[in-house]
């Protein structure tokens, strides 16, 4: 993962080989998640360098709901046989 602008969008770079953007120096590794801001060059290579969603809140753990409450079950009474 790298952050080259911490204003700018997530991009993963689908491709064998890294790509380096033109205008904004970015460089985008093979499968590396980088935050940058878009550009013209990079909209155009779309097909190989994707939008992707925020890897850093899908990779936060969902927080389970609190679970109901356990009904308290009365105690029996044992009473020892009668002689």
């Amino acid at each position: 993962m790298k952050i080259a602008h911490a204003d700018g969008e997530w991009f993963r770079n689908e491709g064998q080989f890294p790509f380096v953007d033109a205008e904004n120096g970015v460089l985008y590794e093979p499968m590396v998640a980088v935050k940058a801001r878009a550009t013209k060059w990079l909209e155009m290579q779309s097909a190989v360098i994707k939008r992707i969603p925020d890897p850093l809140v899908a990779a936060a753990p969902e927080v389970a709901a609190p679970k109901a409450p356990v009904p308290e079950v009365p105690k029996l009474k044992v009473e020892a046989p009668k002689k």
